[in-house]
Parts: C-alpha cells; sequence; structure tokens
C-alpha cells in the first residue's frame, strides 16, 4: 500500500501491470525502464511515464478486489507529492517480475 492522492492505495508491478503497459501505450515496458534507469530521461514520454505507474495502481486495485477511483490523470498529479515517485519506484524494483534465468523453478528442480 502507498499513500496517494490522500488514502493509503494498493500497487502492484507485476506481470500484469507490465502488460497493460505494453497493451496501452504500445511501449516495451523493460525498455522503458532501461532508458530511465541510465538517466536518458529526455527520450521518455512522460505520459509513458505515467501510464506506467499508472498500471501498478490499476493493477494493485484488481488484484485487491477494489473498485477503481482514479484516472490516469489523477496518478501524474499524485506524482507530485513529496516523496511518492521515490516510494513508487522502490515498490517497482521489489515487484518486478524476474525471469527464469536467475535459475530453475522449483518444480524444474523436484523433476530431477
Amino acid at each position: 500500500m502507498i499513500k496517494a492522492g490522500g488514502k493509503e492505495r494498493p500497487v502492484l508491478f507485476g506481470w500484469g501491470a507490465f502488460m497493460d503497459f505494453e497493451e496501452r501505450t504500445g511501449v516495451e515496458p523493460f525498455t522503458l525502464l532501461d532508458t530511465w534507469g541510465s538517466g536518458d530521461i529526455k527520450n521518455i514520454k512522460i505520459k509513458d511515464l505515467v501510464e506506467l505507474f499508472h498500471c501498478g495502481f490499476l493493477n494493485g486495485y484488481e488484484d485487491a478486489g477494489i473498485e477503481v477511483d482514479f484516472t490516469l490523470k489523477n496518478v501524474a498529479n499524485w506524482l507530485s507529492e513529496p516523496g511518492l515517485q521515490t516510494k513508487l519506484q522502490s515498490l517497482m524494483n521489489a515487484q518486478m517480475p524476474k525471469g527464469e534465468s536467475e535459475g530453475e523453478t522449483k518444480a524444474a528442480k523436484n523433476a530431477k
């Protein structure tokens, strides 16, 4: 949960959020994150970055079974709240989908 727009809100940056982001923008999310992480922010559209956070909130609400009570513009305005962007970045890093290349899955290990 993250406080934004005056209340605690669920946020989830899993595969669902990244899939929704790509579907809404046509931008591959990991390309956006790589560009952002490199500090090359002049090559990022503000709307794409806001949409990425928007998708995190949307997926959090969906996962929690809560009716969405905000818009893309609300999320854009929340990002001006002190410390919110940093909190969302930290949460995104913690929740970021991990690929199987980091190691075998438990199922694969158990199959041996």
